[in-house]
């Protein structure tokens, strides 16, 4: 129990933290950014997170509780994961591309 506990303290520890760099770094950007600067950085950043989740689809997920309950089977697993991952990141980025072209976007965003 103590480690499960350990572990998830860590855990959400290291998720706190990374949050709170992420908090700092866009004050930091608000502050030195033009506004349209600003703007275009926090929608190719918002693009970016939606097509990340895409992309994985929950596949991470279900692999690493696949090769917890079978550790012998993890390189077979992996190596499904590895592909699916490059299939879906490719559509993701076309769809990216695709939204970022056809959504009447400026120059300097699309570029």
């Amino acid at each position: 129990m103590r480690r499960l506990l350990a572990n998830t303290t860590a855990f959400y520890g290291a998720q706190l933290l990374a949050r709170l760099i992420n908090f700092g770094y866009l004050l930091v950007l608000a502050r030195t950014l033009v506004p349209d600067a600003f703007g275009h950085l926090n929608l190719a950043l918002s693009v970016l997170v939606i097509a990340d989740t895409c992309a994985d689809l929950g596949l991470s997920r279900l692999a690493l509780r696949e090769m917890s309950r079978d550790p012998e089977a993890a390189s077979r697993y992996l190596s499904a994961l590895s592909v699916l991952k490059a299939l879906t990141a490719a559509l993701c980025y076309a769809g990216s591309v695709a939204f970022a072209w056809f959504g009447g976007y400026p120059a300097e965003v699309t570029a």
